[in-house]
């Protein structure tokens, strides 16, 4: 196992176990990979268990949701079940709208490529975490995972996130949720 991601697994402290990989997400450097980790993130920030999140991410992208332009060519309709049998009823429709748009701005923004996020955040934690809530559903919490789960293949972010994540971005959106710690 990689420093990183063992670094990752004692910093969740979850059965050995990261979101993203309970999400069936294999991080990567790679815009599929980022763009699923940036849905899971989304996820988490809906006042459902990280459990049920994990669940939804994992079954949108069984049902091909896998890429901003799956997602835009995709049924909403299909998606919006996808996330109902997942558990996140009645968040399911405002879910299915945040992942449309997500998608969408991945596409205009980033050229659907999110490794731009390094990029346009000077790659600076703080500034990435303000960058990542800026789309559609995702707020303090969600962030805040983005940022940690990516560290495990972004090397800039090793070593210098925790306090600057979590003293990053006002988030009224957070919907109280704590920071992660």
């Amino acid at each position: 196992m990689s420093d990183s991601r063992h670094s990752a697994r004692r910093r969740f402290g979850e059965a050995g176990r990261t979101f993203s990989e309970e999400a069936g997400v294999r991080l990567r450097d790679r815009p599929a990979p980022l763009f699923r980790l940036l849905v899971l993130a989304m996820l988490v920030g809906k006042p459902v268990g990280a459990d049920v999140a994990a669940r939804a991410a994992r079954s949108l992208f069984r049902a091909g949701f896998r890429s901003p332009r799956a997602v835009l060519t995709g049924d909403r309709d299909r998606a919006v079940s996808v996330l109902n049998r997942a558990g996140c009823a009645p968040e399911d429709d405002g879910s299915a709208a945040d992942l449309c748009d997500v998608a969408r701005r991945v596409q205009d923004e980033y050229d659907g490529d999110l490794r731009n996020l390094g990029v346009r955040s000077g790659q600076d934690p703080a500034r990435l975490v303000d960058e990542v809530m800026k789309f559609a559903g995702v707020g303090r919490r969600g962030a805040q995972v983005f940022v940690r789960e990516i560290a495990a293949v972004w090397p800039w972010l090793r070593g210098r996130f925790d306090d600057d994540v979590t003293a990053g971005g006002s988030d009224s959106r957070s919907r109280g949720h704590d920071a992660l710690r």
